[in-house]
């Protein structure tokens, strides 16, 4: 630190001393370890030591959470290195700073935070997850190997472990998007690393769709806009999970029907649900949909068909490409949000849909009003505490509407 940068800091921990309160240190401490400013929390945690263990009073979120989600490995360091413990640290729906890790593919920082004596890959949160599952759904494939080959990660401790999940865990949002408002449940997600997205090999158990995710609310923005100048008859949601776009456009009363559609039975169950308690049961038919089985597809084509995030693994691409050829109809549209990198077999679904038919009429990067809050009250700590991988910089979405020509 050079004589200048000492000054600098001396002058910092006078301020704190002299002009900040307690809960003006507390709410600086959290916003200084989410944005990376490495200074500030070690002249906060100089003057008040304590503060290393502050959670907040209403989400439950400590500095180590903020620096955790975000990436910033320095400020990480410093937090383990003064006491910050990877344990009895949770937030209010239970998750600890490796799960916020985990779930937004931060690499390095699960490398860092494994190194504590007590880390735990396999603790669940309120939803039934475990730090193991949330890096399954990050797709990061170099923190998913080094959850698996962590201690805790016994194949002893997975097997005593899979299928044991709080299945009656579940949270109720109220969204409010383009002024349009809607309720839609959530549900615990399995424990066991063969319940998330990459066990396809028996897709009908796969129960990532009990969850919302930060691709389905990207969609769902973008389909109320760009349903509020268009009328269609027929709408459906593949792989619909919760149902958060689909439900937004039979909110939206623009399509006779819109029909939501998976596999597992649990989500299809929750979807039922989110279609009662919005009272849509008229314009909204719930279908337990395969896509190798067109006898439980609907019987007419639809004009619009809803996608978000839908491809994992490279064969999965060509399964929905013929099933999109099979199901839209004549000059009708597949409208589709995903990263653009990060998902193996997005780069050959995009030139199958090409050979199947299909005309790529527009490829966008959501405008910033898609990944801001889209909670009815507009709380942001209660947004950041469920939906914080929307504010994941390294999440690179895209939306793209295609047109059928073949059909």
């Amino acid at each position: 630190m050079s004589a200048d940068d000492e000054i600098d800091y001396d002058e910092l921990i006078q301020q704190i001393e002299s002009e900040w309160n307690l809960d003006d240190c507390q709410q600086e401490l959290l916003d200084a370890a989410r944005y990376d400013d490495l200074e500030v929390v070690r002249a906060i945690l100089q003057c008040h030591p304590d503060l290393i263990a502050y959670q907040d009073s209403e989400t439950g979120n400590s500095a180590l959470h903020m620096a955790a989600a975000n990436g910033h490995a320095a400020v990480v360091q410093f937090l383990l290195s003064v006491g910050a413990s990877v344990v009895g640290l949770e937030n209010k729906a239970g998750n600890s700073p490796l799960h916020w890790a985990a779930s937004n593919g931060k690499h390095e920082i699960v490398q860092l935070l494994l190194q504590e004596s007590q880390a735990d890959v396999l603790q669940r949160n309120r939803f039934g997850r475990s730090a193991l599952t949330e890096g399954f759904t990050s797709e990061n494939t170099d923190v998913v190997q080094a959850l698996l080959e962590h201690a805790s990660a016994s194949e002893e401790r997975l097997m005593a472990t899979a299928g044991t999940e709080e299945k009656d865990v579940s949270v109720t949002h109220s969204f409010q998007m383009g002024g349009v408002s809607f309720r839609v449940r959530e549900l615990a997600i399995a424990q066991s690393s063969e319940d998330t997205i990459l066990g396809q090999e028996t897709p009908e158990d796969d129960t990532t769709g009990l969850g919302i995710w930060a691709a389905s609310l990207i969609c769902a923005r973008w389909v109320v806009e760009w349903f509020s100048s268009k009328d269609y008859k027929h709408v459906l949601e593949l792989g619909a999970g919760c149902g958060v776009p689909g439900l937004a456009v039979a909110t939206m009363g623009v399509a006779s029907k819109v029909y939501l559609t998976d596999f597992n039975a649990r989500t299809v169950s929750n979807l039922q649900h989110n279609v009662e308690i919005n009272g849509l049961i008229d314009c909204v038919e719930v279908l337990n949909m395969n896509w190798h089985d067109q006898s439980t597809w609907p019987q007419e084509k639809m004009d619009v068909v809803i996608g978000s995030d839908l491809i994992y693994q490279s064969d999965m691409a060509p399964l929905l490409a013929t099933t999109l050829q099979q199901l839209v109809a004549h000059h009708g549209r597949f409208l589709y949000a995903a990263p653009k990198e990060g998902r193996q077999g997005h780069a050959d679904f995009l030139a199958l849909m090409e050979k199947s038919g299909f005309q790529l009429l527009g490829e966008t990067e959501p405008p910033q009003s898609y990944i801001g809050n889209p909670l009815q009250n507009q709380d942001d700590e209660d947004f950041y505490l469920h939906f914080h991988e929307l504010q994941n910089k390294d999440m690179n979405y895209r939306l793209y509407e295609f047109l059928q020509t073949n059909a």
